[in-house]
């Protein structure tokens, strides 16, 4: 057979495949003149720039044919000047013109740099040609920076006041200040625009801070952040506002008192803390509300001593005067009033003090003579002025001379003299004087058979004495076991503590007695035992390091260990300090005495 043709649809389809493969050049009369255009000296200038406002990147080159029409083109999008087109500038191939246009990135906002693809196209006789891509550049925004970051004044009232900021800001465009504080205080966080500053000078504002009601300090953090291409953050600023009765001053305690409810502490410089009940002021910070944290007493430096009473409290300050506060419905704050004081009034009329006693309602100072004065109550002749009738301004102890030591209890009063002796006088109805007898006397009685007394102790019904040996005596009444000695029977003369040696110290109140004994605490009395009750024998605390002082209240101790303060009881007024009133009868540490 001879060779077939191809025809018909088959044809078709083989001159369509040889059309792809080979296609034709462009005939003069598909594209008019059959010039393709070109570029030479293509260039964009500068290629790169700053994340800031620019008003045109120059893209240039120069084309041929001159009469091409040409145009420029960014990825992304940009607003394009074309200054000089070629139009009009020559005719036909082998004509050439220069070309520029310009390009308006807008500014950067963000942190990461932006690129953009730049072409030139020229158009001739139906043809489109595109320049290689050129690439433009725009930096990142750079992250806002702030320093100096101040408030004045440093300390803030506890009435509160206008705090006036400060912060030197380079912004680097739009950006937005953010100001707050932990805890957030009314209006906050508060916004303002601090755009477009260059760090040159600082940027101000003012905002209230508000009065102190609390019953402590407040601490405000102040926090303000910079939002542009970044967040950035100042270096916070804390103020503390005191609470209206002081901020509790911290530090080293280096002397302890109990009442029936409350504590309180000389610490590092004279001042004094105080925390626990507070229903009559005796915390004396101005206020009369609880606190379970030490409060400072209102103005009040220079302290040496402290004693205190039931719901009342006295310092012995370094000039030999005394300044009491709290309850003073008996005249127990010594200022010749009855009226109670929630801060420290100073007691009539006394000078040359050396120490200090308190019980109940009534207090007592030692003076530099030897000789006693005592204010307050005096309903069983405790002052020892010869009749029983309050005091409410200091009154001397009559016939007591060479005393060097003295303890206050619920209506009596006890003094070591010179020897080592004892004298008390006031309420006997359990035998608290330690004369074997139970008759009161508003005048000084010896304690029978009692010597070598070194510091005295007393309870609301009992007396204690710390003799040289390191042992001790107790005397009055024993129904819970006040007087360690092994019983409940109430003794009108001194009985020995049961197998108690090497005290250095020893604290009553209430119906408990403490002592402190060869680096360690032993208690006895109605708590004596602790969360197992009453102890009839000196009963070791555990938990304990070393301890240098101890202080006994109504139903609680504390113990000064190192400078720091532990206490322990039920804690029913916030007296364990430690910021709760949940009972624990292992000493806890109270809270910022340290």
């Amino acid at each position: 057979m001879g060779k077939r043709r191809i025809v018909g649809a088959g044809a078709a389809l083989l001159l369509t495949l040889a059309g792809l493969l080979f296609p034709l050049a462009p005939s003069a009369s598909a594209t008019g003149s059959g010039v393709i255009p070109t570029f030479t000296s293509l260039a964009l200038a500068p290629p790169s720039i700053g994340w800031g406002y620019w008003y045109g990147e120059n893209v240039s080159a120069i084309v041929s044919p001159a009469d091409s029409v040409t145009a420029i083109v960014a990825t992304p999008a940009l607003v394009i000047q074309q200054t000089n087109p070629c139009v009009g500038h020559g005719t036909g191939s082998g004509s050439s013109c220069w070309q520029d246009g310009y390009v308006n990135p807008p500014p950067n906002t963000g942190a990461k740099a932006i690129k953009y693809k730049i072409q030139m196209t020229a158009t001739y006789g139906g043809i489109t040609v595109h320049s290689k891509t050129l690439v433009l550049t725009v930096s990142g925004r750079p992250p806002p920076t702030v320093s100096a970051f101040t408030a004045a004044p440093s300390a803030v009232a506890s009435s509160g006041g206008t705090e006036s900021f400060s912060a030197v800001v380079k912004s680097y465009g739009t950006s937005s200040c953010v100001f707050t504080s932990s805890p957030v205080i009314a209006g906050l966080p508060f916004t303002f625009d601090c755009s477009n500053n260059d760090g040159s000078f600082p940027t101000t504002w003012s905002y209230p801070v508000p009065a102190n009601t609390s019953k402590k300090a407040a601490k405000y953090k102040f926090s303000l952040s910079v939002v542009g291409s970044q967040t950035v953050k100042a270096t916070p600023i804390t103020l503390t506002e005191p609470a209206p009765g002081g901020q509790s001053g911290g530090g080293l305690a280096t002397a302890l008192a109990m009442g029936q409810g409350h504590a309180c502490a000389i610490v590092t410089g004279g001042a004094v803390d105080c925390w626990g009940l507070n229903s009559n002021g005796q915390l004396g910070n101005g206020n009369t509300t609880n606190s379970s944290t030490p409060v400072a007493v209102t103005g009040l430096s220079g302290a040496t001593a402290i004693a205190a009473g039931e719901d009342h409290t006295c310092a012995l300050l370094a000039g030999g005067t005394v300044d009491c506060w709290g309850s003073n419905s008996s005249g127990q704050l010594g200022d010749s009033m009855s009226t109670d004081s929630s801060t420290p009034v100073p007691v009539s009329g006394l000078s040359g003090a050396t120490a200090l006693a308190a019980s109940v309602t009534n207090s007592c100072a030692l003076l530099a003579g030897g000789t006693v004065d005592c204010w307050g109550s005096n309903s069983n002749g405790q002052l020892g002025n010869g009749n029983a009738t309050n005091s409410s301004i200091p009154v001397a102890v009559t016939g007591l001379r060479g005393a060097t030591a003295i303890a206050a209890g619920q209506g009596h009063v006890c003094a070591v003299v010179t020897g080592g002796t004892v004298q008390c006088l006031g309420a006997n109805y359990y035998g608290q004087l330690g004369n074997g007898s139970t008759t009161d006397s508003w005048t000084p009685v010896a304690v029978s058979g009692l010597n070598g007394v070194t510091a005295l102790a007393a309870g609301y019904d009992s007396t204690c004495a710390l003799l040289a040996a390191g042992n001790a005596d107790c005397w009055g009444w024993n129904q819970l076991g006040a007087l360690g000695s092994g019983s409940t029977t109430d003794s009108s003369t001194p009985v020995a503590v049961s197998g108690l040696t090497g005290a250095s110290s020893i604290s009553s109140y209430g119906y408990s007695a403490c002592s402190l004994e060869q680096g360690q605490v032993s208690c006895w009395g109605f708590f004596g035992n602790g969360a197992f009750g009453p102890s009839t024998a000196p009963v070791m605390v555990s938990g304990l390091d070393t301890p240098t002082a101890v202080a006994v209240g109504q139903a609680d101790a504390c113990a000064l260990v190192s400078g720091a303060v532990n206490c322990w009881g039920p804690n029913y007024y916030g007296e364990l300090g430690n910021g709760t009133t949940t009972a624990s009868w292992t000493p806890v540490a109270v809270s910022g005495l340290t």
